[in-house]
This record gives C-alpha cells, sequence and structure tokens, in this order.
C-alpha cells in the first residue's frame, strides 16, 4: 500500500490536509479518547489518505482526507463494514451529501464539529446518520477535527459506495 517515488525510497499517500495530523493527534490524547488516539499514533505512518472522489468539490483537497483502516480498501479486507477516519484542517466545511443504503456513525476524537448546524460534538461524541439522511459538516476555525467512521449496509452498497454532494440551495 506503499506508494513508490523512488528506487529504495517509499512514501504513503500524504495529502495538503495531513500536515494538522499531528496537532489532532496531541489534542486527542488530551481528551477521554486517549487510548484510542495512542493506537492510531502507533500506525500512521502507514495510513494511505485519499479523497475519495473522481472531481474533488473545490478548496476542499486541502481541508479534509480520508483514511480507511477497514473495508473493501483498507489494509485490513472485509465486505462487511468500512472503518476509518477523516480528518479536517481548522475552518472545514464538508458540504451536504447522503450516503445511498449506508448507515454511518462517527466518534469525535479530537477538535469540534457541527452537523446541520444542529450542535456541537466534542470529543467522545457519537453522530448518527441513517441511509439518505443530508448532512454537511462544519468544524472548529482554529483547530483540526479527526473523527472516527463506520459504514454499515449491504455489501454491494459498501463496495460501490459514491457520495452525491446536493447543489446550492437544497
Amino acid at each position: 500500500m506503499l506508494n513508490t517515488t523512488a528506487p529504495g525510497q517509499e512514501t504513503l499517500a500524504q495529502k495538503p490536509v495531513t500536515a494538522h495530523l499531528k496537532r489532532a493527534l496531541d489534542k486527542g490524547c488530551q481528551e477521554r479518547t486517549a487510548p484510542l488516539i495512542r493506537a492510531l499514533e502507533s500506525i500512521q505512518d502507514h495510513l494511505i489518505w485519499q479523497y475519495g472522489y473522481e472531481k474533488v468539490p473545490r478548496g476542499l483537497d486541502k481541508t479534509y482526507a480520508y483514511a480507511e483502516i477497514c473495508g473493501p480498501n483498507g489494509p485490513v479486507l472485509t465486505t462487511e463494514v468500512i472503518l476509518g477516519l477523516v480528518l479536517f484542517a481548522p475552518a472545514c466545511t464538508y458540504p451536504a451529501h447522503a450516503h445511498s443504503g449506508i448507515s454511518e456513525r462517527y466518534i469525535c476524537l479530537s477538535g469540534a464539529v457541527s452537523e446541520n448546524h444542529q450542535g456541537v460534538y466534542a470529543p467522545g461524541s457519537m453522530i448518527f446518520n441513517p441511509p439518505e439522511h443530508t448532512h454537511r459538516i462544519t468544524d472548529s476555525k482554529t483547530e483540526p477535527t479527526l473523527l472516527a467512521y463506520a459504514w454499515i449496509g449491504p455489501q454491494q452498497q459498501l463496495a460501490g459506495q459514491k457520495l452525491v454532494f446536493s447543489r446550492k440551495g437544497e
């Protein structure tokens, strides 16, 4: 799962937002999510960060990325569930979207997010999105946010999941 850039030299798939990972992990070590954060610190150099879209919405390529840990494309292969991490840079707004046939659960590991402007979720908070539920995520203007996610649904939905962003005004 490593990308080779030159003979004998390997680097992991990084994205601009991964510059905020250390700070997100450091902040998470001060929260009740610290045991999970310490486990993530031990594997952070093996995470493959990606966008998951053919065309990333403008600006999102600098403020967002995810790393699948377990699922059809993760280092732990399974077709039963997708587990991973989402990292947001400070002041990120993740556009309104929904997941077809997929239930989504998040636990905030560090930072804070708001979903559909319905409260703020601090570290340790859990968020549930049923299938087809449109949701938009914003995070702190000053701190990065790290979330763990789980997608659960039919195997064919998990294998071919494509996010559809809502148009402005929807």
